[in-house]
């Protein structure tokens, strides 16, 4: 394991992140606006970022300063560093990020996954192992536990496709192409490490509801049968755990 530690001379406060999916080609174009604050000058910025390919990147401020920068590929260590050619002040700042990357063949950020249908037909989705530090494969970011910030996703795909992240859907529409573009609400504040999402020809069947949190599973199409002692199981291990902790569930966007 890749032992590099980041600065915390800049640390990031709200990821801002689009990712447009070619599951068919497994590609993805990859697009974040990060808010992060400076906590002293710098002329340069590090994060976490693997086997990615950035295509540009700038940072600016509600002042109306903006400095691009140069891109800096350190493989070695999983991390790249934007150089600017100015002092970067201390303070608030968003930085932009426009990359691309592969859905991987591994089991390690953003990867691929096949299974077959009711029908015995082989099925591709996209989805997501991030722990301990595989987020840097999928999106550059602050790939370590202490750098903890908010996290806003939105995914477009083939209209086909589900679309599942940490959170419950905020918005959804579909563009002029006929694909989908979903977006969740803001995550709670939360390392790099626990940010999950999948997309593929999957199916949704709801289970029942426990208080105000609706139930439901996500599978294989064609499988909806077998949900059911998964399904009873999970209202049940809910009510239980609702009444001992006496904290009512928030509901999230799949349980």
């Amino acid at each position: 394991m890749n032992k590099h530690r980041l600065s915390n001379d800049v640390v990031p406060e709200r990821y801002e992140i689009k990712l447009d999916v070619d599951l068919d080609n497994f590609r993805y174009i990859g697009k974040e606006n990060i808010s992060i604050k400076v906590r002293g000058s710098t002329s340069e910025i590090q994060l976490n970022s693997a086997e990615l390919v950035i295509d540009d990147c700038w940072i600016e401020n509600d002042k109306g300063q903006k400095e691009e920068a140069d891109i800096i590929y350190e493989d070695k260590i999983e991390c790249v560093t934007f150089k600017f050619s100015n002092q970067i002040t201390k303070g608030k700042w968003q930085l932009i990020v426009n990359f691309n990357g592969e859905i991987r063949n591994d089991l390690r950020g953003f990867y691929r996954s096949k299974f077959l249908d009711g029908n015995g037909v082989e099925q591709w989705l996209g989805t997501t192992q991030f722990e301990p530090t595989a987020a840097r494969f999928a999106i550059p970011c602050w790939d370590e536990p202490d750098f903890k910030s908010i996290f806003s996703i939105s995914i477009i795909s083939d209209e086909n496709y589900v679309r599942i992240g940490n959170e419950k859907v905020l918005d959804e529409k579909k563009l002029d192409d006929g694909r989908i573009e979903t977006k969740f609400v803001d995550s709670i504040i939360m390392s790099s490490y626990l940010v999950a999402f999948v997309i593929g020809p999957l199916e949704v069947t709801e289970i029942g509801t426990v208080g105000e949190t609706l139930v439901r599973i996500v599978h294989r199409p064609g499988f909806s049968n077998d949900t059911k002692y998964a399904g009873r199981a999970t209202l049940k291990i809910l009510e239980f755990l609702e009444s001992y902790y006496e904290i009512i569930t928030q509901e999230a966007n799949w349980i």
